[in-house]
């Protein structure tokens, strides 16, 4: 990839995986499900304990944004707290694969069409963080513009890469703080989610190792084309024999340390943050 366009991206990797491997879709593409379920998992934690302490655990009346929504598994899960969910997402191969039973709409999130102030609550998970610079804030400031003044936004975005790939854009706690503020949020709370010290040790190695190219920005060449990339998800995808079973092992072991780890270690020493702000 000479020129990183998300839209490009994203329609490719939403052709690939939205039918076939949801997770595959908004996680590490080309990742084994095993591998993606880990992540996900604690990013449904990390909501889950932010949601409630802002909110408990009372469903409300409002409209609520879902940005990134890809095959709508974020829109359904925020269905426990809020009445009407809308999912957005640039990719129409995710939203072709998403449930029937809520309202979609293809859109670029730096470019949402909706009045101002219409919704309640807004959320991204691992979304702004695949927008270039100039982007994130833009689509930050759209966030800003749609929510009614008091309204939540929640993200849960990266902060530190663990791989050289084209298409993430992770910033500091600080940096994606003064995003918000710029665009009219105070900064509630926010927590450091996905320690993962075995993963991104075996991240580490594959980085000082040679890695066949097996796809741009890290998405299956068997599914994309050409192109490569060092130490993607595609190297996950490509282990056999005992490096396939230590591997699996590693994400077993990262369960339980996980719980360990959380509570101990630094927000900024995580993966992402799950930061809640509210518009002035």
């Amino acid at each position: 990839m000479t020129k990183y366009k998300y839209s490009d991206f994203w329609t490719r990797v939403g052709d690939a995986y939205a039918a076939s491997d949801p997770l595959g879709a908004v996680c590490w593409d080309g990742a084994p499900v095993w591998f993606n379920r880990f992540f996900a998992h604690f990013q449904v934690r990390a909501v889950r304990r932010v949601m409630r302490a802002e909110f408990g655990d009372e469903r409300r009346r409002g409209l609520a944004l879902d940005l990134g929504c890809g095959t709508g598994r974020w829109t359904r899960w925020m269905e426990r707290w809020w009445s009407d969910p809308i999912g957005v997402d640039i990719s129409r191969g995710m939203l072709l694969a998403a449930d029937p039973q809520h309202p979609y709409l293809q859109t670029d999130i730096t470019k949402l069409p909706f009045p101002d102030a219409t919704f309640d609550f807004a959320s991204s998970v691992t979304v702004l963080l695949h927008l270039p610079p100039e982007a994130q804030a833009a689509a930050i400031r759209g966030i800003s513009r749609v929510l009614k003044p008091g309204g939540t936004f929640v993200m849960l975005e990266m902060i530190n890469r663990v791989s050289p790939r084209e298409h993430v854009f992770p910033h500091r706690i600080g940096e994606w703080k003064a995003m918000l503020s710029e665009a009219g949020f105070d900064v509630r709370r926010s927590e450091g989610e996905a320690q993962a010290p075995l993963l991104r040790a075996a991240f580490a190695l594959a980085n000082r190792l040679p890695v066949k190219a097996t796809g741009d920005a890290g998405i299956d060449a068997t599914k994309r084309g050409s192109g490569g990339a060092p130490a993607s998800a595609s190297a996950i995808a490509g282990l056999r024999g005992p490096a396939l079973l230590a591997a699996r092992a590693a994400v077993a072991l990262s369960y339980p340390l996980e719980y360990v780890l959380a509570p101990v270690l630094p927000a900024g020493r995580a993966l992402n943050v799950c930061i809640v702000a509210r518009k002035r």
